[in-house]
């Protein structure tokens, strides 16, 4: 090729509808080098960088496998990765493009396999692949929070002496913070220790002040103990690393900065990185942390690093991103004797309307006032439709939500009216305010849906059924009894619930009788004297100390239900209760965690109540938490106590685990917060609450007052030499550092520290600013902002607008809408119980499912009032018992007579088991219901011998011997292909010279509630992601056969993912390949697409024939290679 393409012509030669804009041509077609590119909210900087890899490798700089993406979530790097092969794809399939190519650029294309990946799960590889050189331990786990939550609490509690006032839970989470931040910037406990004592010192050699009354300044009290807290948390930081070191684990923190240690000390892993990645791609480079800024610099400076970043969206300050990163990159990345790296910008919005764009830069104006501009104004793509912005200012929170809740309500009309889904968001600062929000949008008839805030063990369904495991393991747990007996699924009133407790001191006394003995309360009191009454009362003590606990389980396990006190109904449902936990106890409490926890849900129709729910997930969340009882059940004496001890931490420290994957439901409005709200986009969007108590007051938590936070002169982003430049202060010029050089006593010292103080609240509130924008710019046609005078209740003082919405009211009059310009006197009312009612009815929502409720209820009624039931046999009469007896053989008798037999799914099902079901679910229930071997096979046998043959030349002794599996049967074997030839077909083909990294690997995951098992025969890596390969001796199957085969390709591509996140690896199973090799035809087959976990969860829940993940209909394109 003699000159090079440029960015243009390749768009042309790809055949894409849009050409790049000079702004993203410069950025395509820059030299390979190191390069800052300043891509502003909604400006195409995933289609860039996209476009920068295939200029790159059309042009003959880099091979595809030679180059490294990188980012902070696996959905970004599945996005990104999926993009570059797709347009590398392209490129190859080009005729246009295949005339004009170089030779060598055309070899290089005939394998796409660039390397895109987690920031996390790149650190984990390196730890992985080096880590002995430091040294450190390569397959160390990563533990979750909870289980370190635990850990770090042992270490707090085993410290005798700790001069601290605060209890054992707030050290502990103290103790956690500091490990974090000295993880994040590479701090060591000795660095951290001098300069906490430097400063101590500066203190006592400072001496007070001509007016002052006590030394040390009173203001200097305070800071002095979080100082001298600091130091006597250094100790614990240090024995929790050693703890978590000897039980071969480490955190996320902890992975990268032992990555980030590899790559500055260790100039080999440098070398080995930069030879097999010459082209970086690093995406939000805005976020990234001090350890990141380390690891990234070290392997990679010089070398052609492309970092795309905005400093209006560097809003995770909180969770360590270092604010220096991106005004830090052209000096970081400079090569050797070369200037600064340069910086270009992305300016163009694909997103918002040029109404949106003029709020969201005046915003930004304000941001930049009196700092250097580093990111131009956005400006609208040609031809962008135009926009609206509604602003609106109301009385009080009330009034403001009903008015948010009246637009969603016209758009979700005029949706509906233009036959298109409704894509809105409503966006707030804080949590707490989601639930009033969805409450305003439902009662204005809108559908809405809380996203990203709650854990998996705050949804309805996960705390009802949590709640059936704590009574059984703990029938004096009142509190999880008292939820299931208010709930709407008992719903007991007041009366009937005060009866049980009631019942259960009754039986508390008698417990304690029986302890005493009968007449011990008698002859303790008779004549002997005060001090053998108090001897009597220390024993009564003692014994009732001893006792068991009695609660409420225990009153509805033995009620007493003849004794007359109980309502009618009450009576009925505590009998039903106590009958069903009665089973669950006798029958189930020995089972394996993940069988309980399906016995309860089937007990209690938990699953079935979900799945009706109109509108909801369905059983994702309990098949989720099914998935997590499984993992713990692996551990070394896990028991029922053991596992709800550890959900109760992860509840606590552990944001209440991640919920289950659950996709999106079209036609509603969904509420989440700012910081989830970044990277994503709606045609309408409303922030409400825009009040000065929201955005513009901030919370200042700083290391004068927490001793868990480090000192800004040990963090990486403290504001030093360099700050600022040239031109003035910047954006993201980094931490204020305490300067307290001039002051000659303890008064100068404490105005220093509150001038240090108005330093740290600064760079808050600017971060505050660059949050309201990236809330802005999510709009991509109606943008509503709102605030209200009083936003919190029974506060005297008004909350006001924030400054952000009064500027934008100044800016835009046309836009402003309701405007309430002065607070009411009165503050608003707090809410009382008056008209509720209790026991509460149950939910009514779409359909009404309480009205369905009590119709199905009458019907239940009306059957039961028939003549057949007058001559019901009596309970504890022999009658009852002959009654049973019949019962059971009439039963067995209509099963034996049935057409369809009903067979229980098992817990555990074989890759195998899941298919034949999936292909013939009638075929599976007969096998299941009435097992027989299969027969000998002579093709099964030849299929044995050749694995046991591979695994050996592999190097892994064969798990199953050729005799043991002669039985197996159903996959068909190419007659004319003997063992012989088989192998050397096999030896010929693309395979033989591979050397895998893992072969035969068993598994053991969850899908569905169920565990699926099986093995993997080969797990290669190829150009950078993972592959798993199953070796097939039959023939290759075509039409449905093929897509049944590619769910046991779907089953091991999720079975690998969850491996490698076990040992610390962020990998998502779309970045798993799986294909299959047919050895007797030399053919490689690998799927485009393959059932996720939902759709498989989904097929195991309700196989029928022709649901086998889309057996029956168009399925999957497949990629053949021949061999």
């Amino acid at each position: 090729m003699s000159a090079a393409i440029d960015p243009v012509t390749l768009s042309r030669m790809l055949g894409q509808e849009h050409r790049p804009t000079a702004q993203q041509a410069a950025v395509i077609g820059a030299d390979p080098g190191p390069m800052l590119v300043v891509a502003g909210a909604g400006a195409g900087k995933t289609e860039t960088m996209a476009a920068r890899v295939v200029w790159l490798v059309a042009n003959g700089h880099v091979r595809p496998e030679e180059v490294l993406g990188l980012t902070f979530t696996r959905k970004a790097a599945r996005e990104l990765g999926q993009r570059i092969r797709r347009r590398l794809g392209q490129l190859a399939a080009s005729r246009a493009f295949r005339a004009a190519a170089d030779p060598a650029v055309l070899d290089a294309l005939a394998a796409i396999a660039p390397e895109v990946s987690t920031y996390d799960a790149y650190a984990g590889e390196l730890v992985r692949a080096h880590g002995l050189l430091l040294p450190a331990e390569p397959a160390a786990e990563i533990l979750d929070e909870a289980t370190r939550w635990a850990m770090a609490r042992e270490v707090v509690r085993d410290r005798a002496g700790l001069d601290s006032r605060r209890g054992v839970d707030a050290l502990t989470a103290a103790l956690l913070a500091l490990a974090d931040d000295i993880d994040g910037h590479l701090a060591d406990p000795a660095e951290v220790r001098a300069q906490t004592g430097a400063f101590l010192h500066l203190v006592a050699q400072t001496p007070p002040s001509a007016r002052q009354k006590a030394d040390p300044h009173s203001k200097l009290v305070a800071v002095l103990a979080a100082q001298r807290d600091r130091l006597e948390l250094l100790p614990l930081v240090e024995e929790l690393h050693r703890r978590i070191d000897a039980a071969g684990a480490r955190t996320f923190g902890r992975q990268m900065a032992l990555a980030a240690r590899l790559a500055r000390e260790v100039p080999e892993v440098r070398e080995v990185e930069r030879r097999r990645h010459r082209v970086v791609m690093l995406d939000e480079y805005q976020d990234t942390s001090h350890a990141q800024r380390v690891l990234l610099r070290s392997l990679h400076a010089g070398s052609a690093v492309t970092a795309v970043g905005d400093p209006m969206q560097a809003i995770y300050g909180w969770r360590g991103a270092t604010a220096t990163n991106l005004a830090g990159f052209p000096e970081d990345f400079r090569a050797p004797g070369a200037p600064p790296a340069p910086t270009l910008q992305l300016t163009t919005s694909w997103r918002n309307p040029p109404e949106v764009l003029a709020a969201a830069n005046l915003v930004a104006d304000r941001a930049f006032a009196g700092r250097r501009r580093t990111v131009d104004p956005l400006t609208a793509r040609p031809g962008a439709p135009a926009g609206r912005v509604d602003l609106a200012l109301h009385a009080d929170v009330d009034a403001e939500l009903a008015w948010v809740a009246d637009r969603m309500a016209e758009e979700a009309a005029a949706a509906r009216a233009a036959g298109r889904p409704l894509s809105a968001a409503v966006l707030v600062r804080r949590n707490a305010d989601c639930a009033a929000v969805a409450e305003a949008l439902a009662a204005a008839g809108v559908a809405a849906e809380i996203r990203g805030v709650g854990g998996l063990l705050e949804l309805p369904e996960v705390v009802e059924l949590v709640c059936h495991l704590r009574v059984l393991a703990d029938p004096a747990d009142d509190e999880a009894m008292l939820r299931l007996l208010a709930g709407p699924r008992w719903r007991l009133g007041a009366k009937d619930i005060t009866a049980l407790a009631r019942r259960a001191r009754q039986l508390a006394a008698y417990a304690g009788a029986r302890e005493r003995g009968d007449d011990a309360g008698a002859d303790a009191t008779e004549g002997e004297g005060p001090l053998a009454r108090l001897g009597a009362d220390l024993d009564a003590l003692v014994a009732e100390a001893g006792a068991p606990a009695t609660g409420l389980g225990h009153a509805v396990a033995d009620p007493a239900l003849g004794d007359g006190l109980y309502s009618a109904a009450g009576a009925a449902r505590i009998a039903e209760l106590g009958e069903r936990l009665g089973r669950l106890r006798r029958w189930s409490l020995r089972k394996p965690l993940p069988d309980l926890l399906a016995d309860v849900e089937e007990e209690f129709g938990l699953r079935v109540e979900v799945a009706a729910a109109a509108g909801g997930a369905g059983p994702v969340h309990l098949d989720r938490l099914a998935d997590v009882a499984a993992d713990y059940a692996r551990r070394a004496g896990a028991d029922l106590p053991g596992f709800l001890g550890h959900l109760e931490r992860a509840a606590a420290h552990d944001r209440g685990l991640e919920p289950g994957r659950v996709r999106v439901t079209g036609d509603r409005v969904e509420i989440m917060t700012v910081h989830k709200a970044k990277g994503l986009e709606w045609e309408v969007v409303a922030v409400p609450h825009v009040c000065a108590t929201v955005y513009d007051r901030v919370r200042l938590e700083s290391w004068l007052t927490r001793p868990e936070k480090l000192l800004p002169e040990l963090t990486g982003d403290a504001a030093g030499e360099g700050a600022g430049g040239a031109d003035g202060p910047g954006l993201l010029d980094g931490t204020p550092v305490l300067d307290a050089a001039g002051a000659a006593d303890q008064g100068q010292l404490v105005k220093a520290i509150e001038g240090h103080k108005a330093d740290l609240r600064a760079v808050l509130a600017a971060e505050s600013e660059r949050l309201f924008y990236v809330a802005l710019t999510r709009a991509g046609r109606r943008l509503l902002v709102s605030g209200c005078q009083r936003l919190g209740r029974g506060r005297k003082t008004p909350d006001g607008p924030s400054a952000q919405l009064l500027a934008l009211a100044r800016a835009f009059p046309e836009a402003v809408g309701p405007w309430v310009g002065e607070p009411g006197a009165d503050p608003l009312p707090l809410p009382d119980a008056a008209g509720l009612a209790w026991p509460p009815e149950p939910a009514a929502g779409d359909g009404d499912p309480a009205r369905r409720s009590r119709e199905a209820a009458e019907l239940v009624r009306a059957a039961l009032a028939e003549p057949t039931a007058a001559a019901a046999p009596i309970d504890r009469d022999l009658s009852r018992v002959w009654a049973d007896e019949v019962t059971l053989l009439l039963d067995e008798r209509a099963r034996a007579a049935a057409e369809v037999v009903e067979v229980p799914l098992p817990a555990r099902l074989s890759t195998s088991e899941v298919q034949a079901m999936l292909a013939d679910p009638g075929a599976f229930a007969r096998r299941r219901a009435r097992p027989v071997p299969y027969r000998p096979n002579r093709f099964a046998r030849r299929g044995t011998a050749f694995h046991a043959w591979l695994e050996h030349r592999l190097g892994a002794p064969a798990m199953i011997d050729e005799e043991e599996l002669a039985a197996l049967a159903g996959v068909p074997v190419a007659a004319d292909a003997p063992l012989a030839e088989l192998k050397e077909t096999f030896l010929a083909g693309e395979w033989a010279d591979r050397v895998p990294e893992y072969v035969e690997v068993p598994f053991d995951i969850g899908i569905g509630g169920r565990r699926v098992v099986g093995r993997i025969d080969a797990v290669f890596r190829i150009g950078g992601r993972w592959a798993v390969v199953d070796w097939k001796t039959g023939r290759r199957p075509t039409g449905r056969a093929a897509r049944l085969a590619a769910l046991q390709l779907a089953v091991y591509r999720l079975a690998w993912a969850d491996r490698r996140r076990a040992a610390g690896e962020r990998v998502d199973p779309g970045d798993v390949r799986a294909m299959f090799h047919y050895v007797a035809e030399g053919v490689t087959v690998e799927p485009d697409r393959l059932p996720d976990r939902i759709e498989l969860a989904t097929s195991l829940r309700a196989p029928r024939p022709g649901a086998a993940g889309g057996a029956d209909g168009a399925g999957p394109e497949e990629r053949v290679d021949g061999g």
